[in-house]
């Protein structure tokens, strides 16, 4: 066995354990208090595949000459990334909702500082633009098939034909390969 192997699969059953060991339920629309110990376990798994470096790299290469323009984000990527993990973990629908709700009623100060939030920032529906737009952001350097503002509502037969007509298979087939690394590097453990 390598050593490659060796981490593959320590990091596999610790994995199992975290999810098989009952601190997340299956219980929908919750109130509770989401541990620290659990949103730390839930940090490390995301901090561990370098999805964050590789988003920012990849939105650095896609704006070109752009500037950043706006204020930095309040909910990151990483935030985020890490809410979806322990919404999925609880088995609570991975909604926006969710998300807006778990920053403004549960998490401890102690998780916020850990994901980088402010504390002090905001409500719950202003949390739910803030997840709402880093979600889309992040969606704008991995998605492989835009419908740029029109997944919100069926399409007619000629807003579909447009939305086929404006996408680039070149670029498509770019953030398929990034959706694809994104979907290994949380499925596979990372090799040392």
């Amino acid at each position: 066995m390598t050593l490659a192997d060796a981490a593959r699969e320590a990091t596999d059953e610790a994995l199992a354990r975290l999810v098989c060991s009952g601190a997340f339920g299956d219980n929908h629309a919750r109130s509770d208090l989401i541990p620290d110990h659990q949103v730390e376990a839930a940090a490390k798994m995301i901090d561990s595949t370098d999805i964050c470096v590789r988003l920012a790299g990849w939105r650095a290469k896609d704006r070109k000459d752009r500037g950043l323009g706006g204020r930095p984000a309040s909910l990151g990527d990483r935030a985020v990334l890490v809410l979806f993990v322990l919404l999925a973990l609880e088995h609570s629908p991975l909604l926006v909702t969710r998300m807006a709700e778990t920053v403004s009623r549960r998490l401890s100060e102690k998780a916020k500082d850990l994901l980088g939030i402010d504390p002090a920032e905001t409500t719950e529906k202003d949390w739910y633009d803030r997840a709402w737009r880093t979600i889309h952001a992040f969606l704008d350097v991995v998605d492989p098939f835009p419908a740029k503002g029109k997944r919100n509502r069926l399409l007619t037969k000629a807003e579909w034909t447009d939305v086929l007509a404006t996408r680039d298979p070149v670029e498509s087939a770019r953030k398929q390969e990034r959706l694809d690394w994104m979907a290994n590097a949380l499925l596979e453990p990372p090799c040392a």
